[in-house]
């Protein structure tokens, strides 16, 4: 089994990532109107947001891969610092 990355987890970092890109696929699909089928589960955001193509969606982060995630799932990046996570993980 891979080390955890993160004290109090067994996750590894590869796999919460591709489970955040997966996620987030998912719901940028259902704000913009379309079905959306996820984990064998189909539905659809209702009623449909007036903004056009869909509300912005924002992507955090504070390495290039974030933001790189941004420019692939988002409309725009917010830029984080790395030491501020640190601070907030705890058991």
């Amino acid at each position: 089994m891979p080390k955890p990355t993160l004290p109090c987890t067994e996750s590894t970092r590869k796999y919460r990532i591709s489970v955040f890109e997966s996620k987030l696929e998912a719901i940028v699909a259902a704000l913009a109107g379309d079905p959306v089928e996820y984990e064998g589960r189909r539905f659809r955001v209702t009623p449909r947001s007036v903004q056009r193509p869909r509300p912005p969606v924002l992507v955090g982060g504070a390495s290039p891969a974030s933001a790189r995630r941004a420019a692939r799932f988002g409309d725009g990046f917010s830029p984080g610092s790395q030491p501020a996570f640190g601070r907030h993980v705890g058991c």
